[in-house]
């Protein structure tokens, strides 16, 4: 969902990541929800800086047919990011988020790039 008011954009998206077991190791993780929530402002036409926001919340995964208790993923994302339109059929967004509050889960940093060509 987005929404544009005025010189700010605010954008939302809920997902929900279903796991199917693996056989061979006889292990199912668990299904994950991913809140994802970025608010920008327009400082230049085609310009946008803002920060993204994003949780993730895993349920506990089944090792033989177990649940293992307190297995789940817990993981916050945070940082700014800048977007770009260069009017000239392309876009460029970028964004570095930190990791904290992690539980179950490797805790770094995230760097992307999205780089869009309209055809």
């Amino acid at each position: 969902m987005a929404k544009q008011l005025g010189k700010f954009n605010i954008e939302t998206s809920l997902f929900y990541n279903i796991f199917t077991k693996n056989t061979d190791a006889d292990i199912n993780e668990g299904n994950e929800t991913i809140l994802e929530i970025y608010v920008g402002y327009m400082i230049y036409p085609g310009v946008l800086a803002g920060g993204n926001f994003n949780a993730t919340f895993g349920e506990n995964k089944t090792v033989n047919g177990h649940k293992i208790h307190n297995s789940g993923i817990r993981r916050f994302q945070a940082g700014p990011s800048i977007y770009w339109n260069t009017g000239n059929k392309l876009s460029i967004t970028l964004s570095a988020l930190s990791e904290f509050g992690i539980r179950n889960t490797s805790q770094g940093y995230l760097f992307s790039g999205r780089f869009v060509w309209e055809f």
